[in-house]
């Protein structure tokens, strides 16, 4: 496994970054192809919730996406942070497991999702989320830590 800042590394991390690529590799893609299809769907509709099943579709989705919250949560909060300071530029915190960070920036996207689609927000919006979760998981399946 690589990481940077080997020992800075803990055993928590590792574990932790485990049960991510576990979740990842197992669910993630499903879990994005419903929220594409909702987010579609509501597109589809004009951004409304009322709509006939576009809010049965956003409440079996955010169900979704919380059971994985709920399971990422503890996992992404067990990371290890530090902070690297010198005088010229300040403070920078960063997780020294690599590919830690967009594990973490998947987990709070999600739970933006999440949030976004419970305050019947237009799909234009939940398009920001999606995206930078794609994003990030890019860079998961670019670094091959889930391999």
């Amino acid at each position: 496994r690589r990481v940077l800042f080997r020992s800075r590394v803990t055993e928590a991390d590792i574990t932790s970054e485990r049960e991510m690529c576990e979740w990842f590799n197992a669910q993630f893609d499903t879990l994005m192809g419903q929220i594409n299809a909702f987010n579609a769907n509501l597109a589809a509709n004009h951004d409304d919730y009322g709509a006939p099943g576009i809010q049965q579709q956003a409440d079996a989705v955010t169900a979704n996406i919380d059971q994985s919250e709920d399971y990422l949560a503890p996992r992404a909060r067990a990371f290890t942070v530090l902070s690297d300071c010198d005088v010229d530029t300040g403070c920078t915190d960063y997780i020294p497991i690599y590919e830690g960070k967009d594990f973490r920036r998947i987990w709070q996207q999600q739970s933006n999702i999440s949030t976004s689609i419970k305050n019947r927000n237009p799909s234009g919006i939940n398009n920001i989320s999606i995206g930078l979760t794609n994003l990030y998981a890019n860079g998961i399946r670019g670094s091959g830590v889930c391999v």
